[in-house]
């Protein structure tokens, strides 16, 4: 039986941008733990909330990255 191989927490690989699904042949070394969960709500084009989740090191970094991704909709809330 072989062992599945386990990832180092204070030394993460990514590639491409947090959460896409996608993988553009960077990689890029982050030196800070990131484990923190954030629920970002905010207010689509039709009015409905949505909510999506977000591994972020603070509140500011968790909003950032939000409206990153999704800047044309305003934020309703964030829970952590």
């Amino acid at each position: 039986m072989r062992a599945g191989r386990v990832a180092d927490l204070d030394a993460v690989q990514l590639g491409g941008s947090a959460g896409s699904g996608r993988y553009t042949g960077q990689r890029r070394l982050m030196t800070c733990k990131m484990h923190d969960v954030f629920i970002v709500i905010s207010e689509g084009r039709d009015g409905e909330h949505v909510a999506r989740t977000f591994y972020a090191a603070d509140l500011a970094d968790a909003r950032r990255t939000r409206h990153d991704n999704y800047a044309d909709e305003p934020i309703v809330a964030v829970h952590r």
